[in-house]
């Protein structure tokens, strides 16, 4: 790459959480959605990395990210999609930063009861959003 191309990549974690525990495609396309909306600055292409679960193959979510681009000028370049067992990848250090957070919120005497109590538990993690999606 020569000096006068610059390339930054900006990995970021978004985290959300919902009282209904369908974790489905509408859940799914739902947090997409709230993180787009929210971005200040949109990224012209993403490559997303998940684990495998069958709500990311259905039908419907993939009829929603065929618009993303129309919607959200975002291109989805890549999709991974993680199995079991696989490389540990940076997801997995953010997920064990935000238990630790948490455990470390309920040492020093607070109770997680709801998303909330999370969030106040995550809210110093760096490059980290959380969210509650909330059913409609």
């Amino acid at each position: 790459m020569d000096s006068s191309h610059n390339s930054k990549l900006d990995v970021k974690a978004y985290d959300h959480w919902s009282t209904d525990t369908k974790q489905d495609a509408w859940f799914t396309a739902s947090s997409f959605e709230a993180v787009f909306e929210t971005i200040k600055h949109k990224p012209k292409w993403i490559r997303i990395i998940s684990d495998n679960g069958v709500h990311y193959h259905s039908s419907e979510l993939m009829a929603i990210v065929a618009h993303w681009n129309e919607w959200y000028q975002i291109e989805v370049r890549d999709w991974q999609f993680l199995e079991p067992g696989e490389v540990k990848t940076t997801i997995d250090s953010h997920h064990a930063a935000i238990f630790h957070s948490i455990k470390r919120y309920i040492q020093i005497g607070y109770d997680i009861r709801d998303g909330e109590d999370i969030v106040e538990a995550a809210k110093h993690l760096s490059g980290t959003s959380l969210a509650h999606l909330k059913p409609n």
